[in-house]
Parts: C-alpha cells; sequence; structure tokens
C-alpha cells in the first residue's frame, strides 16, 4: 500500500498547497507581515492534536515511539516525521514559535494573540459520516476538516482576547470582534494538506481505484519512494511492521531520503517543500517579497 498512499497523497498535497488560503485586512504588523499562523490538515501538518488524545484515550500508535522526532527534537511530539514539519520550518522562518497544538495539556495555555494548528493525524476532507456510508471506517480520528474549523470557531474569542466570559458587555463584545478582526488580519491561514485520507481508508480496506474515485475527485500519479523508516517489500513498508515499532529499523541518514515511514515525508523533504513554496513562486503574492525571512537552523 505504500505505493499507492504515497503517490496519491503527494498529488492531493501540492494540489491543495497551491490553494494556500492568505488572509489579510488593512491592518499589518509593523514590519508588513504576519503575527500568528492558524494551520489545519492532517498527519502533514499535526504537531501534537492526536498525541494529546492518545494520552487522554491510552491509545497506542507507531508514530508516537522512537525513532520518530529523533533528528530534531530528539523525542516524539506527534509530528509524523524525524523532525520538523513544513509548518515548523514556515514559523521559524517569520520568527515566531512553533504553533501549537489545539488540543494540549490544561497546565499549557495558548496566550490570545497565539496562533493554533488544530491538524490531526488521520483526518480526512469528507466527514466521518460520508465515508462510513461507504463502507469505510477511520479508527484514528474523526477530526475531519469541518471538525477542525468547528472547533477553530468555538473558542475564537479567547483567542482574539483577554476578556473572559463574565467580562462579556455590548462594549467588550465589539472590542473582541475587532481584536478578532486585526488578528486574523495579521495571520497565516493555512488550509491543506488533508484529503490523502480520503483516499488511504478506502483503498486499505480493499476498495478499487474505481470505487474510490468518485469520493473526491482528484487525479493519480504513479511512481514511489523508498521509506527511510520501515521494512519490508520493494518501498520498505509493511503495514503490518510499522516504523516505531521496536524492531522495524531505520535508515541511518533521513536526509537522504524524501519519505519518512512509507506514508509521510522526512524533514529534509519538508525544507524542500518549504523553501520552493515560502521562499519560490509557487504563492501569490510571492512569500517572501511580502515578508522577511529569517534563516533556519539546521538538524
Amino acid at each position: 500500500m505504500a505505493f499507492s498512499s504515497i503517490s496519491w497523497s503527494f498529488t492531493i498535497f501540492f494540489i491543495i498547497l497551491q490553494m494556500l488560503i492568505m488572509l489579510w485586512s488593512g491592518s499589518w504588523h509593523a514590519n508588513g507581515c504576519y503575527t500568528s499562523i492558524f494551520s489545519f490538515g492532517d498527519s502533514l501538518t499535526d504537531t501534537g492534536n492526536l498525541k494529546q488524545v492518545a494520552s487522554i484515550t491510552d491509545g497506542f500508535f507507531p508514530f508516537l515511539q522512537p525513532p520518530y522526532g529523533e533528528t530534531f527534537f530528539h523525542k516524539p511530539t506527534g509530528r509524523c516525521s524525524d523532525g520538523r514539519l513544513i509548518i515548523d520550518f514556515l514559523a521559524e522562518s517569520l520568527g515566531l514559535p512553533l504553533v501549537r497544538p489545539f488540543l494540549h495539556d490544561c497546565d499549557s495555555v495558548i496566550e490570545p494573540g497565539q496562533g493554533v494548528n488544530y491538524a490531526v493525524v488521520g483526518a480526512t476532507t469528507l466527514n466521518s459520516s460520508f465515508l462510513e456510508a461507504r463502507g469505510t471506517v477511520n479508527d484514528l480520528t474523526n477530526a475531519s476538516l469541518g471538525v477542525q474549523l468547528a472547533w477553530f470557531k468555538q473558542p475564537l474569542a479567547s483567542i482574539c482576547s483577554n476578556v473572559s466570559s463574565n467580562q462579556l458587555s455590548s462594549c467588550s463584545l465589539y472590542s473582541i470582534q475587532q481584536d478578532c478582526r486585526n488578528l486574523i488580519g495579521r495571520s497565516l491561514i493555512l488550509v491543506g494538506e488533508i484529503g490523502g485520507n480520503d483516499y488511504n481508508y478506502p483503498i486499505t480496506d480493499g476498495k478499487t481505484i474505481d470505487e474510490v474515485e468518485p469520493f473526491v475527485p482528484l487525479g493519480f500519479t504513479n511512481g514511489a519512494l523508498k521509506a527511510c523508516c520501515g521494512v519490508g517489500g520493494l518501498y520498505n513498508y509493511n503495514r503490518s511492521s510499522q516504523c516505531g515499532l521496536s524492531y522495524v529499523p531505520v535508515c541511518d541518514d533521513p536526509n537522504t531520503y524524501a519519505v519518512w515511514d512509507g506514508i509521510h515525508y522526512t524533514e529534509a523533504a519538508y525544507r524542500i517543500i518549504s523553501d520552493s513554496l515560502f521562499q519560490g513562486a509557487y504563492t501569490w503574492p510571492q512569500f517572501n517579497l511580502v515578508c522577511p525571512f529569517h534563516s533556519v537552523a539546521s538538524s
């Protein structure tokens, strides 16, 4: 299954990233750039949401075990790679802190004005009921894109302002609206990658391409890349022997691989994609002409 998952995920990845959303109103930060990031997506963007779910439910997921995170964080963080993701490189390049996951420990507070990452490993674009009606069950999460957008809207007032619920008045509501307008106007909002799992789950369940194609009518590509962490088959991927299990080997140098575990990508691959998007000509307005970039440390 590695070759199909990787190929389709790459296709959807670049299609969605071409639709990168950059919202601004007239109020910009003094340096003419973004002051926070809000993100929606799946395992290519999740920086810890599913990890928090697992800590509550005592769920076991191989990608929450070593060697995940070994290259930069030196421990698993909930990121499905050996290190940083595109969203991490982007935040560092903009001089912003790494974007906090929406689901977090009670002792960990997201301060007003900070960005939030709503992406969850395993998330789909289509909602769970749509897939279940067609015989596909998502065992990882029901946090579809619609659910993530609902998370975004519910606590938005608390993210925008320091005003507490017991202090609300007509004046403070107006103030919160203005705060939210200003915050969103200065924020970079990323939607994607998301959509690969809408294909991956039904194909893994044994459905044919003809059965799955109407789910999300996007094109397919051919091709495959060998995984750094994995075992078995032509591409170092076996669903029953996934990266993160104690007996599954990992390559000596992840920087020489594009694919990390048969489904997700390495930090090296994310760096190249990040550089191409945010320092190249793949966004409009061209990103590096709008925002001054900071140098990003190597591993």
